[in-house]
């Protein structure tokens, strides 16, 4: 499959341009981790024998670089070290409050790879997390201001020869139960009850339900739905006040908190 597929990709790249690693693989129809899986051995592509949390201890060794994560509708981006790092077999967290800020759930995490690529600004070099469906959960780029030497030998002390093949897993459905109205009173009670923001996944997690059925049941001086062009007068507002807001950005397997 390798073979094929990358010579299908070098034509969809002659063919687009302009598109993003994750665009020309849902133009081949195959995941993002497949793409870059069929390019080790063809480009300066290598797989990682390595876990998470243990690259991500690491990387706090080559300083500053750029760290992506995204989902289907928004890409946080921030500048910043893997300090402050702390891991349990379940999970993770990157704690630099208004710079590099992360959760992590490795249940979700999978295959690693390292890429140097051609760029209108130079070679680019990453490392590439992917989850069990081969969506792109993590990526962390080097900037002007990382330790190449440190880079590069993170990327020899962890790579391999070896490239098997990736196997796929259809992502768990998510089932709620409905909200009776007895529930709705519990949930009200409980959100009037959290002193923290970040209570508000346990509420999610303890009643099995979505963050919308949540914010349906509740009171309207708790969660209202407003247009959706509102996002971006929030934060044009919040920076003309020069109010602090967070912004949290996830997928299945990392959260981004991105605090101004």
């Amino acid at each position: 499959m390798n073979s094929a597929l990358y010579e299908r990709y070098q034509q969809a790249k002659t063919e687009n341009k302009a598109k993003y690693a994750r665009d020309l693989a849902a133009y081949l129809n195959v995941s993002e981790a497949q793409l870059l899986h069929s390019r080790v051995g063809h480009d300066k592509a290598v797989r990682l024998n390595v876990d998470a949390p243990t690259l991500l201890t690491e990387l706090a060794t080559v300083g500053k670089v750029k760290a992506i994560t995204r989902n289907e509708y928004v890409v946080h981006e921030q500048v910043g070290r893997y300090d402050n790092a702390t891991f349990s077999p379940h999970g993770g967290l990157i704690l630099n409050p208004r710079a590099l800020d992360l959760r992590m759930f490795f249940s979700h995490w999978d295959a690693i790879f390292a890429l140097t690529e051609d760029s209108k600004h130079g070679e680019r070099h990453s490392i590439q997390f992917f989850d069990k469906q081969g969506d792109a959960l993590h990526k962390v780029y080097t900037t002007d201001e990382t330790d190449m030497a440190a880079w590069q030998a993170l990327i020899e002390k962890y790579a391999t020869q070896d490239n098997p093949e990736l196997i796929h897993e259809a992502a768990a459905p998510f089932t709620s139960q409905p909200v009776s109205e007895e529930l709705k009173q519990q949930l009200e009670q409980e959100w009037r009850n959290m002193t923290d923001v970040h209570q508000f996944f346990v509420l999610l997690k303890k009643n099995n339900l979505s963050r919308q059925q949540v914010f349906a049941a509740v009171s309207d001086d708790l969660a209202w739905k407003v247009p959706n062009d509102s996002f971006n007068q929030l934060i044009n507002t919040a920076f003309k006040d020069q109010n602090e807001i967070m912004i949290f950005v996830g997928n299945r397997g990392c959260v981004a908190n991105f605090h101004w």
